[in-house]
């Protein structure tokens, strides 16, 4: 019988303090400026940014009508992929090159907070899924109607995802595997687990 335990503990590594951005009509990334937009004319309506400036979340809507979103952007700056969705379910997702600055972007060195959900699997305790994200210290209780961004990793479909629009990690870029490999070990790490990952970057045997 399988058992499920959510865990979620947070580490502190740098004295860094992020404040949460909501930005309206700023052009925040460039990189990813080129990816493919829907036929039909559209606007940036709003966009939110995660607390270290990581994650962004874009929606956009025909011009006059905001309050009817027709797509919503997801971007991860540090592992370089977005994802976005066409109302009402067509989704679309590319991987992309990360820059050497978004080297800065990096949570494992700064205070993150992490919840781990494991599983008690064939070959003992495996980790079922991983959520991170950035929160000022000792406020990592997780609320989902917060309208926090964070990045989960999905071990076993092998995603990676922002707001529930996932990418396989396969189709991540080397830059991006390497660095989701660190944040995946480096949170391990800091939980004090060992458990075994069956499929997941971190090269579990």
């Amino acid at each position: 019988m399988s058992a499920v335990y959510a865990l979620t503990r947070a580490r502190c590594l740098l004295s860094v303090l992020f404040g949460l951005l909501v930005v309206n009509g700023t052009n925040v990334i460039g990189s990813v400026e080129a990816e493919e937009m829907p036929d039909a004319p559209s606007v940036r309506c709003s966009s939110v940014v995660s607390f270290e400036q990581r994650l962004l979340m874009e929606l956009w809507a025909t011009p006059g009508h905001c309050s009817r979103p027709t797509r919503t952007r997801v971007t991860d700056q540090f592992l370089g992929f977005s994802c976005s969705q066409f109302f009402p379910e067509r989704v679309r997702c590319r991987a992309f090159m990360p820059g050497a600055d978004r080297r800065a972007l990096d949570t494992a060195k700064g205070f993150r907070c992490v919840e781990v959900t494991l599983i008690d699997g064939d070959r003992g305790v495996e980790i079922y899924r991983l959520r991170e994200w950035a929160a000022p210290p000792m406020q990592c209780t997780w609320d989902p109607s917060a309208g926090v961004l964070a990045m989960e990793v999905d071990f076993e479909h092998r995603q990676v995802c922002l707001q529930a629009l996932c990418i396989e990690i396969d189709r991540l870029s080397a830059i991006g595997t390497t660095r989701l490999r660190r944040l995946i070990t480096t949170a391990v790490e800091q939980l004090n687990l060992q458990p075994e990952a069956p499929g997941s970057p971190m090269g579990s045997p």
